[in-house]
């Protein structure tokens, strides 16, 4: 017997599949003698076997990780897709229950659930944060369902996957980034109001005081309000300096200059400059000042960048002081290996609380952001300080606890040399110097600038000649003054154009720029300008005199 299957048409057109049973008919000798044929319609089958292979080919070919199981949940069928997904090869998982694949990030209540949902003969959807063969973690959305016969009874599961993994990710840095934007929203507007109250208070005691002593209401105590309008300059003009400080940092980075520093010399300009920030906050008689260097390294030298290491130790002191009520601020150094050196400063106010450790190096934050806080600053100092630390390839580490003070330790990279290989000496001048018959040109737009600077170098005896933008610079440097003192920002003629033309004419007359600008850009354009020195507002006058002793008396 021979079977075929064949297409045919039917007599109305349609096409039908049929399958054909031929069988050859025999006598008692088996010799043929006719043929049978039996001819039946297969359409039906046909199409349900066309069907089933679609659905194999869909689900060999699914986007989806496809997995059967049966009633106990072995596994049965998983497609390319889960080989692809998880790393298991269809010979691998065969008879496996799909546990096989738990992170143990699922929470059991969740597989709980499933299992009852699905053997009662409901669907069940939700997400899994499961592990591949190679252990690395991912995420799944399923869709879980019941296969049941035609009497309705379960005989096999069907779980239908899609790797989820990207998705969550994009919704992870959309969730931090929303985050970080709130944040940063609440840290505008917790540093614009603490600028406001940082601003105004010493701005306050300024115009307040000077409005007693113009007005000449208790005269006698004028030396006292004048104290305090000086001192609430300098605070004003810490936050400018910060906030200058800010500005360079974004802009144009750290910029290191190494030179040969002698370790005893560091060390006594910061112990003055921690001794001084403690007698002038008032608290000279609460704080007791601790100091331990290492007595080895005192005789050596350092090759590093001491303006930026000086940078840094302030800051440390000034926070010290700050948030030390009473008590005692120990500041010393040490070798901590070699090639590597080691400033601590510690104290034992008010301490750090330890989920604040990393946030108060953050620009604009500080240990207390509430608007209840007791202590002052705009939350720049360490970060900056951090900044600094990191370009000079070093570190600042903290050690702190709430009530039981904070050691602050600043450790950096520095040759250690027992020569000197430069010398780069600032000259400070203890008193009023003697500049008698002397002529100083000075350029200055501002009238309050002026008079405050004309002063300052008339108790030197020399003799000023004022000018009041570069144009009159140029024509009163044919005088041939002996110095001149150039402000840089001026109507008419600024001070870098006069600058250019006085050194053009008069190459030996030594210019110093007075300026208020405070970026390298800006001393680096007065430097090609022709400026000898420069010297930054406000104006401090043992730097004025010290500037004018260099070429005055050099």
């Amino acid at each position: 017997t021979e079977t075929l299957e064949l297409e045919e048409y039917c007599k109305n057109g349609t096409i039908i599949w049929v399958e054909i049973a031929v069988t050859f008919i025999r006598d008692i000798n088996l010799k043929p003698t006719g043929i049978l044929t039996v001819t039946r319609d297969i359409t039906k089958r046909k199409l349900a076997e066309e069907k089933l292979r679609v659905l194999s080919r869909a689900m060999e070919q699914s986007p989806a990780s496809i997995i059967i199981t049966d009633i106990e949940g072995k596994i049965e069928y998983v497609n390319p897709k889960f080989n692809e997904i998880t790393g298991y090869t269809l010979e691998e998982v065969i008879g496996q229950n799909p546990r096989i694949l738990k992170s143990g990030e699922t929470s059991a209540d969740n597989y709980k659930l499933l299992w009852q949902s699905i053997t009662s003969g409901k669907g069940w959807e939700g997400e899994f944060h499961n592990k591949k063969k190679n252990g690395e973690l991912y995420w799944e959305l399923a869709s879980i369902s019941p296969i049941v016969d035609p009497d309705g009874i379960i005989t096999h599961f069907l779980s239908v996957k899609e790797d989820i993994t990207a998705r969550k990710q994009t919704e992870k840095e959309l969730i931090n980034a929303k985050e970080k934007a709130e944040e940063s929203d609440r840290l505008k507007s917790a540093f614009l109001a603490t600028m406001n109250h940082e601003l105004r208070t010493p701005l306050n005691h300024i115009m307040g005081f000077s409005d007693l002593i113009q007005s000449g209401i208790n005269l006698e105590n004028a030396t006292e309000y004048a104290g305090i309008i000086y001192r609430s300059g300098q605070n004003l003009l810490e936050i400018i300096e910060d906030i200058f400080e800010l500005v360079i940092v974004e802009n144009t980075g750290v910029i290191i200059r190494k030179e040969t520093v002698k370790c005893l010399d560091l060390f006594l300009i910061n112990r003055s400059t921690l001794t001084e920030i403690r007698d002038v906050s008032g608290k000279k008689d609460q704080i007791e000042l601790v100091f331990s260097p290492d007595d080895q390294l005192l005789l050596n030298y350092i090759i590093t960048d001491k303006n930026k290491v000086n940078q840094v130790l302030i800051n440390l002191f000034k926070n010290a002081v700050k948030f030390t009520k009473s008590g005692k601020i120990e500041f010393g150094f040490r070798l901590k290996s070699p090639g590597w050196i080691t400033f601590c400063v510690s104290d034992t106010g008010i301490g750090i609380p330890k989920d604040k450790h990393e946030v108060i190096f953050d620009f604009f934050r500080q240990a207390d952001d509430s608007d209840t806080r007791n202590y002052g600053g705009i939350g720049i100092g360490l970060a900056i300080s951090k900044k600094i630390a990191e370009v000079m390839g070093g570190s600042i580490s903290l050690e702190s606890e709430t009530g039981k003070g904070s050691t602050f330790c600043f450790t950096f990279p520095a040759e250690i040399t027992s020569t000197y290989s430069q010398t780069t000496e600032t000259i400070h001048q203890a008193s009023i110097p003697e500049f008698t018959g002397k002529i100083v040109l000075v350029v200055e737009d501002d009238s309050i600038s002026m008079n405050l600077i004309r002063t300052f170098i008339e108790n030197t005896g020399a003799t000023v000649v004022e000018s009041y933008n570069g144009k009159e610079a140029v024509e009163k440097s044919a005088e041939h003054p002996d110095i001149i003192l150039m402000d840089l920002n001026m109507p008419v003629m600024d001070g870098f154009m006069a600058t250019q033309i006085i050194k053009s004419r008069h190459e030996h007359i030594p210019v110093i720029a007075v300026t208020a600008y405070a970026l390298i850009k800006d001393k680096s354009n007065a430097i090609a300008a022709g400026c000898d020195s420069i010297i930054s507002k406000p104006v401090d006058k043992e730097i004025l005199y010290a500037e004018l002793t260099k070429y005055l008396k050099g």
